[in-house]
């Protein structure tokens, strides 16, 4: 399982599952390296995975599988630490065909600050939101 290190410039793949332990036991069956983390959605926690970009294609079959509507696009690291940030939509046959849409910028904060949010991702004690600045 891999982390985000501060120093880390490769791009990643943010998503949840409804299934955690069909979702992990799937990605292992396919060798897709992978960092479960905890994350919360407009309230409502949920684990959280995270892949290189490298890996999401075929991770992104799984997460369309488990009735996910969507995976956060994470860019690489620049030099100011934050990271560009946009939500690729899954399962349009459901919704009908959306674009991806720009989110923001993925960056490091406080617990304080991450509670306030809609949405954060939490790896040990750091957390992560999406910010428009």
């Amino acid at each position: 399982m891999r982390t985000l290190p501060n120093t880390d410039k490769r791009p990643y793949v943010l998503f949840s599952s409804n299934d955690p332990a069909g979702l992990e036991r799937d990605l292992r069956a396919l060798h897709i390296p992978f960092t479960k983390l905890a994350g919360c959605y407009k309230g409502e926690s949920e684990p959280s995975y995270l892949v290189d970009r490298e890996h999401w294609p075929r991770a992104r079959q799984l997460a369309r599988v488990k009735d996910q509507d969507s995976a956060l696009h994470i860019g690489p690291r620049l030099a100011n630490g934050s990271r560009p940030a946009f939500l690729e939509f899954l399962n349009v046959a459901k919704k009908g065909t959306r674009a991806a849409q720009w989110l923001g910028w993925f960056r490091s904060t406080d617990k304080a600050t991450a509670l306030r949010q809609d949405a954060w991702t939490r790896r040990g004690a750091q957390y992560y939101i999406v910010t428009e600045d």
